[in-house]
């Protein structure tokens, strides 16, 4: 029988970034893999964040166990449990032998104990069931490697609980089953694993149970086949989210509403790592996506593409017309604006109010003497134009939630109305309610004839929302 490793009973947090947790209670035992299911504030970043130690947490009204000791300080129980964060990659220049195990042998290495290393790291991936050349450095891995590398590493470490938090970039759908085979194999090892993943169907392939959280609360503990996927959504959502992307979905083809052109609105012509010239034309009014693998290559890709990183051999043309911006300023001034999604806190200014956020793309386009007399009354107007929720403009915009402060950046951009509009990736971190997010605003982009371009090293979701999608590899050439 599987021993209990963690119990935790009546824990309470109020968290304004993390969400709250009320009367929460959770039972992790060996061998044990459970997911956690919900939206980014249903109190599942509340659990992980609260296990770190990093939320002021009621742990003297909470009954917290690990094993039958009692736990009175979050450092302690920290201490016990190995934290994964494949949001996170590895940038080391080790070989996978030394990273798993460097931790087991002398620092001086000679040739037989280097051997020995190497054998031991062979059997770690026989074990796992895992091919890969053990000598392969760290940050040449791809995404499934280096997941699986590190799940081997934990299930070397005398920690027996694991709590891991992946966003699940990198990763295709053929991964999944590998994903759930490598998980199966380090909590055979005796581990205790908690799972935060950001899509929620990849909870319900890899996990046999979840709870599912909404505003603080267990609301549902399913095994991997007690609910079909829409009665779980019901349960995710609530009864008024559920009603507000039903109101998303009414328009089922939304392509039927779009400004669309036959002409080129916007072209980039520049050197591939080929060592050939390639030119990208975009129209207005239709999603363009290009998935490229490996986040460096679609952050490069991305910020050439939008002005953010300008350089002299990049080419552009807005409506036919060529044109050379010195900074990121002048591509927002010829109305070709860019968000990255992935970090939202710099896109977002935290400290300024929801008003002040919405005026920024007037910033230059009225005088001083205007903006002082009508700028309140100017930001009021937007801040209740914008659709999706009702905001208090004087509101500090870092006390919103991650889909608040979404709906918020995409409107501040959508009432600017662009030409061109490139977003890198779109749906990374994004709960289901965020997805829906995203795709609305982004049609309602190319109903006002705007250039769509989104640049991600993920397909979900784009495939489905894009006119015109590129699977192909696209590396910059270097300048030297």
């Amino acid at each position: 029988m599987n021993r209990i490793l963690l119990r935790i009973n009546n824990l309470n947090i109020e968290d304004s970034v993390y969400g709250k947790l009320n009367y929460f209670s959770l039972s992790l035992c060996s061998q044990q893999i459970l997911g956690l299911e919900g939206l980014n504030r249903s109190g599942k970043m509340a659990i992980i964040q609260a296990l770190k130690g990093n939320l002021e947490a009621k742990w003297a009204c909470a009954a917290v166990y690990f094993k039958n000791l009692r736990i009175d300080n979050p450092v302690e129980l920290e201490k016990k449990i190995s934290f994964l964060d494949f949001d996170l990659p590895l940038d080391l220049d080790w070989s996978v032998y030394e990273f798993l195990q460097l931790g087991n042998t002398s620092f001086f290495l000679n040739k037989k104990c280097r051997n020995e290393m190497i054998n031991k790291a062979r059997e770690d991936c026989l074990a796992f069931s895992f091919s890969i050349d053990v000598r392969k450095k760290m940050r040449d891995l791809t995404a499934m490697e280096d997941r699986a590398v590190r799940f081997m590493k934990a299930a070397r470490d005398p920690k027996e609980i694991i709590v891991i938090e992946d966003a699940g970039y990198g990763l295709t759908g053929s991964d999944l089953e590998t994903y759930r085979g490598l998980l199966n194999k380090t909590a055979q090892a005796g581990k205790g694993i908690l799972l935060s993943f950001h899509k929620n169907d990849v909870i319900r392939h890899v996990c046999n149970e979840y709870l599912i959280l909404r505003r603080g609360r267990v609301v549902k503990k399913c095994t991997k086949i007690s609910l079909n996927q829409e009665s779980e959504q019901d349960f995710v959502l609530g009864n008024t989210l559920r009603q507000k992307m039903d109101s998303m979905e009414k328009d089922e083809d939304y392509r039927l509403n779009r400004c669309a052109s036959s002409n080129n609105l916007y072209d980039v012509k520049l050197w591939a790592n080929s060592g050939r010239e390639k030119v990208f034309s975009f129209t207005g009014g239709q999603i363009h996506a290009y998935i490229i693998e490996g986040t460096q290559s679609s952050d490069d890709f991305f910020e050439v593409l939008c002005g953010r990183r300008v350089r002299k051999d990049v080419a552009y043309q807005l409506n036919g017309v060529p044109f050379h911006g010195r900074n990121m300023r002048d591509f927002i001034q010829k109305k070709i604006v860019s968000i990255k999604i992935s970090e939202l806190d710099h896109e977002i200014f935290g400290k300024m109010t929801v008003r002040d956020n919405l005026m920024i793309p007037l910033d230059g386009g009225i005088s001083a003497l205007t903006y002082f007399r009508f700028g309140k009354s100017m930001g009021d107007v937007l801040c209740s134009e914008i659709p999706y929720g009702s905001f208090v403009a004087s509101r500090c915009i870092g006390r919103e939630d991650v889909n608040r402060q979404m709906i918020i950046l995409m409107n501040r951009w959508l009432v600017f109305r662009p030409k061109v509009l490139v977003v890198d990736h779109p749906f990374k971190n994004c709960d289901t309610y965020g997805v829906y997010l995203m795709k609305a605003f982004l049609k309602r982009f190319t109903e006002i004839g705007t250039a769509v371009i989104l640049v991600s090293s993920d397909p979900e979701y784009c495939e489905s929302v894009a006119d015109w999608i590129d699977l192909s590899t696209i590396l910059i050439k270097e300048v030297s």
